[in-house]
């Protein structure tokens, strides 16, 4: 049991060392880190390049393609030489025109949506690292007590020792319980050091943010009776896939447009018997002789718009259990805590009390001890425990009411 403390005690060290030499913690609330996380997560600044991109692309809908000039001289109409200038514009289709610029404003909001959603990803990541971090801190405070009070009972139990009043085997005992909880706090300070680093990765810095408080309190959320505010469209993963389908839409417009006409218009100059000014334009119009292979692109096109109209649909009906569910476990959760809050935390006072009192008169032994105060710290360790699950749960239902 020693070597295995010895060897968790000098990794903690460790990296306890590592993190020092690095940089000194920066204590914030969880707004401050939210505040940093938007300027620095790279998550965050790529989906944004992606609706710069996607900006960018939407510009190239209005292309004409190339100008081409050429120029001819020899003998056009006579023995003479002549000089010919022609000037050249494909104009394109302006239904294609027209259907690609809606195909890449589709995709722009596509991407847009799409940096919303990977923003709200991060905020429900980074908010549940902070809330975990404060429960394992609480966990090390609980632990902390629980030493403290322990070690105190080992030196009343050597005192009792030397005089005779017990024996080595109660010492000893209690010994080894001071020993567990020591190496239980050393995994949590590991736990905390593990969730620093995650915190770390998210804000995309070598500086160390922990929370400013020091106490696991209930996150508060408010859900509205009426005007339900869980609409099933508004849900990020809904809203991404209507989206898709919308994107999915355009492109097959896109392709179907490709079949029409593409309309030109040139320019010529000429010369003839070496008399110049003879001038005129000319259109022209150009259209796929052989449409099969258009044909199988649109039909292609149209089977993926048809995948993203199913993949929708299920996406509403996803999120709408997911909620349903999230709805229930609140109330139950609800009813756990206060279960807690007005029953069993005033036991776990009362026993922890009263135990270390009968022990000290005498009046209980090592083992009921011992029994008393595990009971205590295990309904505490039971109410954080469900009370960071309860924050876990809310930090969710966080992410759909765009909290």
């Amino acid at each position: 049991m020693s070597i295995v403390r010895k060897i968790i005690s000098f990794i903690l060290a460790l990296l306890l060392y590592q993190y020092n030499t690095l940089a000194q913690e920066n204590k914030v609330n969880f707004q401050d880190m939210w505040a940093i996380a938007l300027d620095q997560n790279i998550q965050i600044q790529n989906a944004d390049l992606l609706v710069e991109k996607s900006k960018s692309l939407k510009k190239t809908a209005w292309n004409f393609g190339e100008l081409s000039f050429d120029f001819t001289r020899g003998q056009l109409n006579s023995e003479l030489v002549d000089n010919l200038y022609t000037f050249n514009q494909d104009l394109g289709s302006p239904f294609t025109i027209s259907t690609t610029k809606k195909f890449y404003a589709s995709e722009q909001l596509f991407f847009e949506n799409n940096a919303n959603k990977s923003t709200k990803e991060i905020k429900k990541q980074l908010r549940g690292l902070y809330y975990s971090w404060l429960y394992q801190q609480q966990l090390v405070g609980i632990l902390d007590s629980s030493i403290s009070r322990y070690e105190k009972s080992v030196d009343f139990a050597h005192l009792q020792y030397i005089n005779g009043e017990t024996n080595l085997l109660s010492k000893a005992l209690i010994s080894s319980e001071l020993q567990k909880l020591i190496i239980r706090k050393d995994l949590h300070l590991v736990n905390l050091n593990t969730i620093q680093n995650n915190i770390r990765i998210l804000l995309n810095t070598d500086s160390i943010y922990i929370p400013v408080e020091n106490e696991l309190k209930k996150l508060n959320v408010i859900i509205p009776i009426e005007n339900n505010p869980y609409l099933i469209d508004s849900v990020p993963e809904v809203t991404a896939k209507q989206l898709q389908v919308d994107v999915a839409k355009s492109y097959y417009k896109l392709t179907k447009s490709q079949i029409s006409p593409s309309l030109s218009a040139g320019y010529f100059n000429l010369g003839i018997d070496q008399v110049t000014g003879y001038q005129g334009w000319q259109v022209g119009m150009s259209f796929p002789l052989w449409f099969m292979p258009q044909k199988a692109r649109s039909q292609a096109a149209y089977i993926e718009l048809s995948r993203a109209e199913n993949q929708y649909s299920y996406e509403k009906i996803k999120a709408a259990r997911e909620i349903e569910s999230l709805l229930k476990k609140y109330d139950q959760m609800q009813k756990s805590i206060l279960h807690f809050e007005e029953e069993r935390l005033d036991n776990a006072t009362l026993i922890d009390l009263n135990a270390n009192l009968l022990y000290k008169s005498g009046s209980i032994g090592y083992i009921e001890f011992v029994a008393n105060l595990s009971i205590s710290r295990q309904i505490w360790e039971e109410y954080y425990y469900l009370i960071n699950e309860y924050n876990q749960f809310i930090i969710e239902l966080y992410y759909y009411l765009d909290y």
